[in-house]
């Protein structure tokens, strides 16, 4: 094989390599944009049998009801890149309308600080004004009638966005709080919990909102 031949092989391959190295760095360094929404299923905290219905009369917030459930949606920033002007949509399934709704609460600051919640005709949109990677933003909500979860929604140009449903059992809120009554009841397990993680971290950063929350009355 004659050397200019050669030489142009190398040439070549240099090139090719030289020339994949720079997809590959630049692929590696795109900013990816994404949200992913998580969705809890709805947890029952009444429900007034069928047969009696009819002599139990039980008011929320002066309304009556015969049933009432709970449950949450997240929304997380997922991707590396940070992303402005989140819109989530929260809207009620027929026969199982939102009675109430938290304010929006975040891993990044105090709730209410910079995120907001209105309501137009029994939906609800969360206003956030942007999300960096891996924060995230949650709302707890309770509905009455059915069991039905609200559908949750957004669109972004841009911004590829995922739906979960599955329990949000990472954040502190509404499971935390079950398996938190559940486990101090025990006489001796109580104490062995409170010294194990994550359980420990819940317990003071229970201690830490409930004082917050005491301050401010």
């Amino acid at each position: 094989m004659q050397t200019e031949l050669i030489n142009g092989l190398f040439a070549l391959g240099g090139a090719l390599i030289g020339v994949a190295g720079t997809w590959l760095v630049t692929k590696s360094a795109r900013e990816v944009r994404k949200l992913t929404i998580l969705q809890s299923p709805t947890i029952a905290l009444l429900d007034v049998a069928v047969p009696v219905r009819s002599d139990v009369q039980i008011l929320f917030k002066g309304q009556p009801i015969n049933a009432l459930s709970i449950g949450e949606i997240a929304v997380v920033n997922t991707g590396t890149a940070p992303i402005e002007s989140v819109q989530l949509s929260i809207t009620p399934k027929d026969g199982s309308p939102i009675a109430d709704i938290s304010q929006p609460r975040t891993n990044f600051e105090e709730p209410g600080a910079s995120t907001s919640i209105t309501e137009d005709s029994g939906a609800y949109r969360v206003l956030i004004p942007y999300l960096n990677p891996r924060d995230r933003v949650t709302v707890e909500y309770r509905v009455v009638g059915g069991r039905e979860a609200p559908t949750a929604a957004t669109r972004i140009m841009g911004v590829e966005v995922q739906l979960k449903k599955e329990t949000i059992s990472w954040l502190p809120g509404i499971y935390a709080d079950r398996m938190a009554e559940f486990v101090t009841t025990m006489p001796i397990y109580g104490h062995v919990f409170k010294r194990i993680k994550p359980f420990s971290l819940y317990i003071k950063w229970k201690r830490e909102r409930d004082d917050l929350i005491n301050q401010k009355k």
